[in-house]
C-alpha cells in the first residue's frame, strides 16, 4: 500500500476555517428549466471548459493536499466540484452523511469529519465489491477508515413508489446500524454507473432509496448533472412531493442541489 504524505493538523481550527456556503460559492444556480448553451458546452467539452470553470474558494490545506494526491481527472470528482461540496458541508455541519457511489468523495467526507472533529457517521453505498475495497484501502491509507462504513449493495431492478427501474438494493438493517440510529442530513449522489443501456435512469432511484433513511430537510448534491438524462432526473425529483431542487451549479460535470422532506411513511425507523 502506498504511504500517504498528508500531514494532519493537531487541532481542527488549524485545518478548517469558519465559513458558509455563500462566501465559498459566489455562483448563481442555473435553473433546471433552462438547458442553456453554456450547460451543453460544458457537458460536451468538459476537458477544455474545466480550465474555464468558475472559481471556487480553495478548500482547507489538508483537503487541497488530498485532492493533489488522489487526482481529479477521469471518473473522479473535479476539483472545483469537490471544493463546492466541502464548502456546502462546512456550512451545513451535517449530523450524518449518506453517499451513493464511493471513491475520492468518500475520503473527502472522512477527512472533513476528522479535521473538524465531527463525530458524524459516513455511510457509502457501493455496488462493486472491488471498488468498495479500493475505497476502504484509500480510507486506511489516510487514517480515516474508522469514519466510514462502505456497504456493498447490488444494483437490481425493483419497484419503489410506483417507479420501476434499476437502483441499489440496500439492506435497511445494515444501513441503519451503520448510521448509528441517526438520520443523514447530507446526501451525495454519484452512482451507480448509468451508461448501461438497460438502466439509464438508475440514478433516479437514489432519492427514493434515500427517503427511507434521510432526515427532514436533508440537503442533497448530485454529481454529473450536466448530462441531459441527469438534468431530467433532477426535474423529475423536483416534481415529487416534499422534494425541492434549487438548481445546478456550473462546476465540474455539474452539481445539482436540492432539499428533501421525506414523508413519515417513507422512512425506516432506527
Amino acid at each position: 500500500m502506498t504511504t500517504s504524505s498528508i500531514v494532519w493538523p493537531h487541532a481542527s481550527a488549524a485545518a478548517m476555517r469558519p465559513g458558509s456556503a455563500l462566501p465559498g460559492l459566489p455562483l448563481p444556480l442555473l435553473p433546471l428549466d433552462k438547458a442553456t448553451l453554456p450547460v451543453r458546452l460544458r457537458h460536451y467539452w468538459s476537458a477544455w471548459l474545466s480550465r474555464q470553470s468558475p472559481a471556487v474558494a480553495v478548500a482547507p490545506p489538508v483537503i487541497e493536499a488530498l485532492l493533489d494526491e488522489l487526482g481529479t481527472s477521469g471518473w473522479r470528482i473535479r476539483r472545483n466540484a469537490a471544493r463546492a461540496i466541502v464548502h456546502l458541508c462546512d456550512a451545513a455541519q451535517p449530523t450524518a452523511v449518506l453517499e451513493f457511489g464511493s471513491g475520492v468523495s468518500t475520503v473527502i467526507f472522512a477527512a472533513l469529519a476528522r479535521a473538524h472533529g465531527w463525530p458524524m457517521p459516513i455511510v457509502s453505498i457501493e455496488e462493486s465489491p472491488v471498488y468498495a475495497e479500493r475505497t476502504r484501502e484509500l480510507l486506511r491509507r489516510y487514517g480515516v477508515a474508522d469514519r466510514v462504513t462502505v456497504i456493498v449493495a447490488p444494483v437490481e431492478e425493483q419497484t419503489l413508489d410506483g417507479w420501476r427501474g434499476f437502483t441499489y438494493r440496500t439492506d435497511d438493517q445494515a444501513v441503519v446500524a451503520a448510521l448509528r440510529g441517526l438520520r443523514p442530513d447530507f446526501l451525495f449522489f454519484d452512482g451507480p454507473a448509468s451508461w448501461l443501456r438497460s438502466r439509464r435512469d438508475c440514478r433516479y432511484g437514489n432519492l427514493l432509496v434515500a427517503q427511507r433513511y434521510a432526515a427532514n430537510g436533508a440537503l442533497f448534491v448530485a454529481d454529473d448533472a450536466f448530462r441531459r438524462r441527469d438534468r431530467a432526473i433532477l426535474a423529475r425529483w423536483h416534481a415529487i412531493d416534499g422534494v425541492h431542487v434549487f438548481g445546478l451549479f456550473p462546476l465540474g460535470r455539474g452539481l445539482g442541489l436540492g432539499m428533501l422532506h421525506p414523508s413519515p411513511g417513507a422512512t425506516v425507523a432506527p
